[in-house]
């Protein structure tokens, strides 16, 4: 079966986007100061606000990121026009400048793109980096960007490399050290990304490197250095709210690892003043535990909030917009398993759209090839699309591997897939028992039930003498769940058993 879904554990672990982007987002710049009488009604009116009462360069970069971002080229053509014709302006604020003149598309949008065009785009990134490294070796940012390129595509040393000549050439980065940082999450080494923050001098007065340490230090299991500064720097109102919101945020999911709820709450609040896609994700995950009710995440408009959107949607049972987000979240976050296991989850559990299924989670695999979630959930999606070779080549690949619990009943139901798929139905039903004893000794109550589901569905289809009864056992066992992922499959159930009496 597909591996369940659940709400793991979140931290606000920094994303890792291009210069180029992050740029655009507003990430970069040093915390503004806030102005006496600041427009309320969204980030772009304040940037035309800041723009028209400070007629810098970084006023300008700021408003050119967020019109950009947003979609909305015409508010900033004047500021783009005055980048253009600095000699002060950075390069990359300028080519950002020049791109939102050719701009003409609305609304934020990160476009679902196959893994062949992917590929090629990536590759022609690389190309173009090693090119420009080629005239500027000593370039950290580009040696960074050319590692995100890197990653995605699995080759993890190459990156590994150009991640050490990026901090190398420069360790106190805002950009370079939560970027590198992401890097060694990815393989695993949360205590090197740590360290890597904790130790930056520039950590202390920087929010999004102060937010960046008590996240990685939550994920390393380790106290953090730097809260006490972090909760200090909120109370500071001259600070802009963007650059605040992960640090609140992350602060919150202390304080809610604490049990220190209202203290949480205030904080998540905090975080919502001026959100960017990070925090408002994680402010949707601990929404619930914090107030007892889900999130709107539609009542604000944040660049890029692909993560939210599917959560959200899924929540509500919306398949189709938590597919399509979840495609959107992997296009931005390519080397990220989270948003393959969901989409993957929605697209062959939820509605038996097992191509995508596939597309999906052979894109994730080339970054993250040792993951069993990801191997487990390709294999349902191959044994239901008749491919059973593939199917078992696939849960071959996680006989190395260390599944958690959970991940084992998955891998054992799955098994008991394509034992069925194969006429084999005794060695099927072995396998179900074998992920249903697991499940109970583990009190995995959701994996029972939906494990249990599986198997009856698998039994009506092999016409097995026994379907009956394990459908009567499924059927009262779904009949605890309230989550649409166990609904879709019990109705799925009864269709089934009406279908097969006919």
């Amino acid at each position: 079966m597909s591996v369940i879904v659940t709400k793991e554990k979140r931290n606000l672990i920094p994303r890792w986007r291009s210069f180029r982007e992050t740029l655009a987002l507003r990430e970069l710049a040093a915390p503004p100061k806030e102005l006496v009488t600041p427009p309320s009604d969204g980030q772009l009116q304040r940037r035309l606000w800041e723009w028209s009462q400070n007629r810098t360069v970084w006023h300008a970069a700021d408003l050119v990121g967020a019109a950009f971002i947003l979609r909305q080229p015409e508010a900033a053509r004047d500021a783009a026009d005055f980048l253009l014709s600095s000699d002060d302006a950075p390069s990359a604020a300028k080519s950002l400048a020049r791109r939102l003149q050719n701009q003409k598309v609305e609304g934020p949008f990160a476009e679902v793109v196959s893994a062949v065009e992917d590929f090629e785009a990536i590759y022609r990134a690389i190309h173009l980096a090693r090119e420009r490294l080629e005239d500027d070796p000593r370039n950290a940012i580009q040696w960074i960007d050319l590692a995100r390129q890197y990653t995605s595509l699995g080759l993890d040393d190459r990156a590994r490399r150009a991640v050490g000549v990026a901090i190398s050439l420069n360790k106190n980065n805002r950009f370079i050290l939560r970027a590198a940082a992401r890097f060694y999450v990815h393989q695993g080494e949360v205590d090197h990304a740590h360290e890597l923050v904790r130790t930056a001098r520039a950590t202390p007065f920087d929010p999004w490197l102060l937010s960046a340490e008590v996240a990685l230090a939550a994920a390393a299991e380790v106290p953090p250095r730097f809260a006490h500064i972090g909760r200090k720097l909120l109370g500071d109102a001259s600070v802009n709210p963007l650059s605040l919101t992960e640090l609140a945020g992350e602060l919150g999911t202390l304080e809610l690892s604490n049990g220190k709820v209202r203290n949480a709450k205030k904080l998540f609040r905090q975080s919502l003043a001026n959100p960017n896609e990070n925090s408002l994700a994680q402010a949707e995950w601990a929404w619930r535990q914090v107030t007892g009710h889900q999130l709107n995440v539609n009542e604000f408009s944040v660049p890029y909030n692909f993560e939210a959107q599917a959560w959200h949607s899924f929540e509500q049972g919306l398949w189709e917009n938590a597919l399509e987000n979840s495609q959107r979240w992997l296009v931005d976050q390519p080397f990220s398993r989270r948003p393959a296991i969901l989409g993957s989850y929605v697209a062959s559990s939820i509605l038996e759209d097992y191509k995508t299924g596939i597309d999906i989670l052979e894109r994730s695999l080339i970054p993250n090839p040792n993951d069993p979630i990801l191997w487990n959930n390709i294999a349902f999606a191959y044994a239901n699309t008749g491919q059973i070779e593939k199917a078992q080549d696939a849960l071959n690949r996680t006989n190395t591997l260390k599944p958690t619990p959970s991940d084992q009943v998955c891998l054992y139901a799955t098994q008991g897939l394509v034992y069925f798929r194969q006429g084999l139905a005794e060695n099927g039903i072995d396998f179900y028992k074998k992920a249903l004893q697991l499940a109970a000794s583990q009190k995995l109550a959701r994996w029972y039930a939906t494990a249990l589901l599986n198997l009856a569905l698998e039994e009506i289809r092999a016409h097995w003498k026994g379907s009956e009864q394990t459908a009567d056992m499924a059927a009262e066992a779904a009949g605890g769940f309230t989550d649409e992922g166990i609904q879709v499959l019990a109705r799925r159930l009864t269709q089934k058993r009406h279908e097969s009496v006919l």
